[in-house]
């Protein structure tokens, strides 16, 4: 499923737009979120991209990805969003899911 995304963002939209798109569709998908009363949102991604949205590796809230000990590119990837500060105060743990797994 995540592979789908990419394709169709890769296939039908032009960089321009996809500066544009990602950024529009990042923001409403964690005002909805927020909305329903998450307090975080999880993804795995670019920290470059994501990054201009507020995410940040899990693991600095000490929510690791299990790929992601001695590999840069899943601890990197593995991100998170806090909706309310403080949300992932005294929260820790492993996650399995990154990029489609």
């Amino acid at each position: 499923m995540a592979d789908t995304g990419k394709i169709l963002l890769d296939h039908f939209l032009s960089e321009r737009e996809k500066d544009t798109f990602i950024p529009e569709l990042s923001l409403v998908a964690l005002d909805r979120a927020r909305a329903m009363g998450y307090s975080a949102v999880f993804l795995g991604g670019d920290p470059k991209l994501y990054g201009r949205f507020g995410f940040e590796p899990s693991y600095k809230y000490g929510i690791n990805h299990v790929k992601g000990i001695g590999n840069r590119a899943y601890a990197d990837g593995c991100l998170v969003c806090e909706l309310q500060p403080g949300a992932l105060d005294g929260v820790s743990g492993t996650t399995s899911y990154y990029a489609g797994e």
